[in-house]
């Protein structure tokens, strides 16, 4: 699962998309599920079993996080700089809160 970080402002309010994800189709008009804590951008191909499913493996991973929590991990961190419009790479140790 890639986890992306996407800084917008009022003034640049429109993220833009990592290569990654055009590759994998994610062009054009898409519809985006959200609350107060999450979003969802659905494929503009997918259909709604699909995007149950893929919300299913979402849930499984966030399970396993959540199984490893007390152990650090790594997570690769992908960003934007909104005035550049490039994405950069890094990787940021979780903090489990046993500091």
């Amino acid at each position: 699962m890639l986890r992306i970080k996407v800084n917008n402002s009022e003034k640049h309010p429109r993220p833009y998309f990592p290569m990654e994800l055009i590759r994998d189709g994610f062009i054009g008009r898409m519809e985006i599920l959200n609350d107060a804590i999450t979003a969802t951008i659905i494929h503009p191909h997918a259909n709604l079993e699909q995007v149950k499913k893929s919300l299913q493996i979402t849930l499984q991973n966030i399970e396993l996080r959540m199984e490893r929590q007390g152990k650090t991990e790594k997570k690769p961190i992908i960003t934007l700089n909104p005035i550049t419009k490039r994405f950069t790479q890094s990787f940021e140790e979780e903090d489990n809160g046993k500091g």
